[in-house]
């Protein structure tokens, strides 16, 4: 099934989110 593929991409998205966000803020 592909429910384990968008779990997987939910949880790399979670993990990415703050990263990108904390990049924005320092380089802004």
């Amino acid at each position: 099934p592909k429910n384990w593929y968008y779990k997987f991409l939910y949880i790399c998205t979670l993990q990415i989110m703050p990263i990108l966000v904390l990049l924005k803020f320092l380089f802004d």
